[in-house]
């Protein structure tokens, strides 16, 4: 509970207050996580907290910041505290139903759009695999409205904020959100195949779940995370599935964990069907994409 005989009135000096409780408990961007709750609180943009030096927070506004701070103090990631996350130039809802969206998920975004155009494919069929909070195929709607788009999720809490989310985008109907494991939906296999098939699986190994940040291990869902042992359990069942499923020339964008790009190369190597490997690093220089093309099973 956090305690203060005097607890400043007007926004810039509380905003610096509140750095200095989120110094305390060691957060790594203390002054800029105070002015991003002191803003939502607010509802103004950070920077208009410097500019009007005699303007009051009323007391109601005062003891909202105080509750996010308390939150934010427990270990509870921001995201999570002021209930939305910014990602591909939109906000996205996001609460612990879902994995928070990271900002090198936004290469998986790039590559699905680069590849399709690339393509010249004019109405595309894409299907979005462990979607979570519907990050990427709703960035995808919006923009591509040509694209025919479809999701899945085995979490029926992840599927229902997808569907919050593209309802928040004003983006219903555009993905076909489905409940199931992977492919399970979609049970007729190639006889209606995609063009391009996306997926954020799971990928820490397991055996790494403990050593994990505390405010990743207690609060994000773990089935969103854990990807068993080697991080690879649903990475090597999206691979063995997807060529019944695409196209051919049809293309297989996964993200992936630091270290697992020749597992991958490996596992595809086994599978009929799928040809070569692409992979797409991220801005610091870590391995995080690899991509597949569809080619005919051989006789």
């Amino acid at each position: 509970m956090i305690k203060a005989a005097v607890i400043p009135s007007r926004p810039s000096a509380l905003a610096r207050w509140g750095r200095s409780q989120l110094e305390q408990v060691r957060v790594s961007r203390p002054f800029r996580e105070s002015q991003l709750m002191l803003s939502a609180v607010l509802g103004v943009v950070p920077w208009r907290l410097f500019v009007s030096p005699q303007s009051l927070v009323e007391k109601p506004q005062v003891e909202k910041f105080l509750r996010l701070l308390e939150e934010r103090s427990s270990g509870r990631p921001l995201a999570y505290v002021l209930g939305q996350v910014g990602f591909f130039n939109f906000e996205l809802k996001t609460d612990s139903r879902a994995l928070i969206p990271r900002p090198e998920t936004e290469l998986l975004v790039e590559e699905s759009l680069r590849k399709i155009d690339h393509a010249g494919v004019k109405e595309p069929r894409v299907l979005d695999l462990c979607c979570g909070s519907g990050n990427i195929c709703l960035a995808l709607a919006r923009e591509r409205p040509a694209w025919r788009l479809y999701a899945s999720d085995i979490s029926t809490p992840a599927l229902a904020l997808a569907r919050e989310n593209a309802q928040l985008l004003e983006l219903e109907g555009r993905v076909d959100f489905r409940h199931g494991d992977l492919f399970a939906p979609w049970p007729e296999g190639c006889s209606d195949p995609f063009d391009l098939i996306v997926c954020n699986p799971p990928y820490v190994a397991g055996e790494d779940w403990a050593g994990l940040p505390d405010e990743v291990r207690l609060f994000e869902p773990r089935p969103a995370l854990d990807g068993g042992e080697g991080g690879l359990k649903v990475i090597a069942a999206v691979l063995a599935a997807a060529p019944a499923y695409l196209r051919f020339r049809g293309q297989l964008i996964l993200e992936i964990g630091s270290g697992q790009a020749q597992a991958a190369r490996h596992l595809a190597e086994t599978i009929s069907g799928l040809s070569g490997m692409k992979l797409v690093q991220d801005f610091a220089g870590r391995d995080r994409v690899v991509e597949f093309t569809r080619l005919p099973v051989a006789d």
